[in-house]
């Protein structure tokens, strides 16, 4: 009988403990979820409106980039004929050194001097008689252009008497102006160019100098 008292009074004493500890377990949780209940919700960040702008124009952008159309083909047309250009001619120049100069064959009249022929008259060298034959030069150097005349475009004309003596070579103090058109502007390029001509010489055992009349003329 006693034994049989003493196992009740354990089966109570532990239906207490868990009682005890079920109601501390259920308080826990209505606590907790009390807690959870009563905590007002969290407000998220507020998101930059900048940012939401920035995004929208990138979208934007790659839309736009994705529709871009392929670029049309070039049309390939023929090449237009180009009219021909007419080739100007080149304009012939002349050489200083070399101008067109008239040279006429000599001449042995001595029309408009002042003295006889066969008489001294011609810066005192005495001349002789004037043969018949007409003297032709061997050798004739061209006279040079005078370049301010080349350059105003000024032609005109030179006459000159000069002496050669007996081996054909111009005696150049003999050489006289005897008339000019325009006046002393070919005088000098007509006597440097005459004072290199030759002629034939006169045959062996005879002297003296012969006079000549020659007339440049000078074109451009």
């Amino acid at each position: 009988m006693g034994h049989l008292h003493y196992r009740l009074r354990g089966r109570r004493t532990l239906t207490r403990v868990m009682a005890v500890l079920v109601g501390f377990g259920v308080a826990l949780t209505l606590f907790i979820l009390l807690g959870w209940l009563i905590q007002p919700p969290q407000e998220k960040p507020p998101v930059d409106d900048s940012l939401r702008l920035n995004w929208a124009q990138v979208e934007q952008e790659q839309a736009v980039q994705t529709r871009k159309p392929a670029p049309d083909k070039p049309d390939m047309k023929p090449p237009e004929e180009q009219p021909q250009v007419p080739t100007p001619e080149t304009p012939k120049t002349q050489a200083v050194s070399a101008p067109n100069a008239v040279l006429p064959a000599p001449d042995l009249s001595l029309n408009g001097l002042s003295s006889p022929v066969g008489a001294p008259s011609l810066n005192g060298i005495d001349v002789g008689p004037s043969g018949p034959a007409m003297l032709t030069p061997v050798y004739r150097e061209p006279p040079r252009y005078p370049r301010r005349a080349q350059r105003r475009g000024i032609e005109g004309w030179v006459e000159l008497v000069f002496a050669i003596d007996a081996e054909g070579k111009v005696i150049a103090d003999s050489m006289k102006v005897v008339g000019a058109d325009p006046a002393n502007v070919f005088d000098h390029a007509a006597k440097r160019a005459i004072a290199r001509w030759r002629f034939d010489p006169l045959p062996d055992g005879q002297s003296g100098q012969r006079l000549v009349r020659q007339r440049l003329e000078f074109q451009l």
